[in-house]
């Protein structure tokens, strides 16, 4: 289990542009002893509690394995062998049901019409197309993924690269939909706030990402659309265990703020 807990963690710091002494600085734990158990899983050199500080921080559930409600935000360092396994390596265990994979380009790069794109692997890894990958999750109606290269021009490896999640379990969006050209352009203002708005809320997402006018989706597909959408969300969901942490994250997921609760819950005056 540490031996998990310790590579999921180094990962999700790495892909959240995290260094070993920002994570050591916000989480308050010594650097040297951090560094031992995020490179080498030490088990001698972090208590459970500091474990568990940690996944706080980087906004993930130990029990079950998983992230915290809202949007995360992942960034691949470099088109290596490496960081492609260790995405694939994360996705699978955060999501072992697994989900769908969008690929989505700003508009300002398409230079055919806005609607669609023929989407390949190697446009992603180059970092310079503007495309990144929002995945949807199944049965996690409250958390998305935005998966983009690190914003500079990559020098591409010789051999190519494999899809930058699990194949048996996620699927891009042409599998969904039986076209080749399965990548969407969306307008600069939407696809910046996705990749840069802290403040976003999946709600908020889901509202321009499944606006039938700016995804370009027709009325029949649009449809299909959103009942796949309501699918994904719906089975299993009865599984979920509420903790203070888990019930916190989805709230500020929402958009809800503490007044709001507290006055809704009749606790104004408490």
């Amino acid at each position: 289990m540490d031996y998990e807990l310790y590579r999921i963690a180094n990962a999700i710091r790495i892909f959240k542009g995290l260094t070993i002494t920002k994570l050591a600085s916000e989480t308050m734990i010594n650097r040297g002893n951090l560094n031992a158990w995020l490179n080498a899983g030490s088990p001698d050199r972090l208590s459970s509690d500091k474990i568990k500080k940690i996944f706080d921080y980087l906004e993930t559930d130990l029990d079950p394995l998983r992230l915290r409600p809202g949007i995360h935000r992942f960034t691949i360092p470099k088109p290596t062998i490496y960081y492609v396994d260790l995405i694939i390596e994360v996705m699978a265990n955060l999501f072992p049901e697994g989900g769908t994979v969008f690929p989505v380009r700003k508009k300002s790069y398409s230079e055919t019409g806005w609607h669609e794109f023929e989407f390949d692997i190697e446009s992603f890894f180059s970092g310079t197309q503007g495309i990144i990958l929002v995945e949807i999750p199944k049965f996690r109606h409250d958390v998305r993924v935005i998966l983009k290269m690190a914003e500079k021009k990559h020098l591409m490896p010789a051999r190519s690269l494999p899809y930058p999640f699990p194949g048996r379990t996620w699927h891009l969006e042409s599998n969904l939909r039986s076209r080749t050209n399965c990548g969407r352009d969306f307008p600069d203002q939407v696809f910046s706030r996705w990749v840069y708005d802290e403040s976003l809320t999946v709600p908020e997402f889901d509202k321009f990402f499944f606006n039938p006018v700016l995804g370009g989706f027709d009325s029949s597909e649009y449809e299909g659309l959103l009942e796949w959408k309501n699918s994904m969300a719906s089975d299993g969901e009865g599984a979920i265990i509420w903790t203070w942490e888990r019930l916190i994250s989805a709230l500020k997921a929402q958009g809800k703020v503490p007044e709001e609760v507290a006055r809704r819950e009749g606790l104004e005056k408490a």
